[in-house]
């Protein structure tokens, strides 16, 4: 059996992991003419999505330890703290992919730059990409990794819903030379007047952060790149001069801002798979960045695939229950795959979305303070957030299968 897969992020690669050591002969295939590890900030990598790189044997990640979390309003006024699971790392983009492709290159799987794939064509034991420079791909399985503006979701639904603008930007950077409250691993979440702002120091005297500014109206991804960093360093200072001077110190101490992006999710999905066709990550179910699990989400689709696969013997020998060989299980295993994976990513998107829905209140910032105040003045258990991070994909195949 072979795997074609399109798309060469986090979880293209997870995926080209897992199949490889579910004894699948992959490749993957990305749009890009060059690896994308030089692309965004940084993320935090819930201890969920840490396990899954420790189960596909990607190398430890360098950046900072991330166990607990700290929300505030805007005038100081501190609400709450609560963990994150022990092994939780904030990381640069750039060490996570070149993590992952060092793994993937280490597994001796191909990468095919410049393949933007235009056309599908599947059945139940083949699937063939068909890329804008005329040369095609043919496999047991192709896996559509190809994020949240997935063309191979179009192509196997071209009634799917487009992503939904959450009516916020999203952009970061890295200051130097300054102190803040929080100990280096404490990562806090400001809900300011007129802004969202997040800051997390680290051991070596950085301080990571990011910021989510309001904009009602879609912006056009041209429109926003063409704004400098100074440009946007101004119009983020304006919006934190009436909230804790820290965000400002913070600011004023950066080197250079990243463009913002605007933010996205998909409420739901309806197609995950066609024939021998599947997607996975961003291109089935992007969730806000606000949930903190985006990559963590990708990773774990790429695992669970691998291992559902392995039971429908992809790798050779019997297939699923009632069949013989592995082409045979890959519709029944892509089935069993969405019905393991969409109520767990699901309920994610419902939580950042939840999440997300606060980061600008207008007018209305005064309710959402006195509700916040309200919330956390009571006490919470840590289990509210643990099924985010105690999930392990694993586990959760065998949970499916018993």
């Amino acid at each position: 059996m072979n795997a074609i897969i399109i798309g060469g992020g986090v979880a293209g690669a997870a995926a080209a992991l897992a199949l490889h050591r579910a004894g699948v002969e992959t490749a993957v295939y990305e749009a890009r003419p060059t690896p994308s590890d030089g692309v965004g900030a940084w993320l935090t990598l819930a201890v969920n999505g840490v396990a899954v790189l420790r189960e596909l044997g990607v190398r430890p990640l360098a950046g900072i330890p991330t166990p607990g979390m700290q929300l505030g309003l805007g005038d100081g006024t501190a609400l709450t703290e609560f963990p994150m699971g022990e092994g939780t790392m904030s990381v640069r983009r750039t060490e996570l992919y070149g993590a992952l492709l060092d793994a993937v290159r280490e597994a001796g799987i191909p990468i095919h730059y410049g393949r933007r794939i235009v056309g599908l064509d599947t059945t139940d034991s083949s699937a063939t990409a068909h890329f804008a420079d005329g040369a095609t791909a043919t496999g047991s399985l192709l896996v559509g990794a190809d994020g949240i503006g997935s063309t191979v979701r179009s192509l196997l639904d071209p009634r799917a819903p487009k992503a939904r603008y959450l009516g916020l930007l999203n952009t970061g950077g890295f200051a130097s030379g300054i102190e803040v409250p929080t100990p280096p691993g404490l990562m806090h979440m400001m809900f300011g007047r007129d802004t969202f702002f997040s800051w997390l120091a680290s051991d070596d005297g950085d301080v990571w952060w990011f910021a989510n500014p309001a904009r009602r109206r879609e912006p056009d991804r041209a429109e926003l790149a063409g704004i400098s960093g100074e440009a946007w360093r101004s119009t983020l200072l304006d919006l934190v001069r009436r909230d804790d001077p820290v965000a400002t110190r913070v600011l004023e101490a950066s080197d250079d801002l990243l463009p913002a992006w605007p933010m996205y999710d998909f409420p739901r999905v309806p197609v995950w798979h066609r024939g021998a066709a599947v997607l996975i990550g961003d291109a089935a179910h992007a969730a806000s960045p606000s949930s903190g699990q985006g990559a963590s989400m990708a990773l774990e689709d790429g695992l669970a695939l691998g291992l559902l696969l392995a039971e429908a013997g992809a790798g050779g020998g019997t297939g699923m229950t009632g069949t013989t060989g592995p082409r045979a299980g890959i519709p029944a295993a892509l089935a069993r795959y969405e019905a393991l994976r969409r109520p767990r990513v699901e309920r994610v998107i419902a939580q950042g979305k939840a999440s997300s829905s606060g980061k600008a209140p207008g007018a209305f910032r005064p309710v959402r303070d006195a509700m916040l105040r309200a919330y956390f003045s009571k006490p919470r258990a840590t289990t509210d957030t643990a099924w985010l991070w105690e999930y392990r994909v694993a586990d959760a195949v065998a949970g499916a299968r018993a």
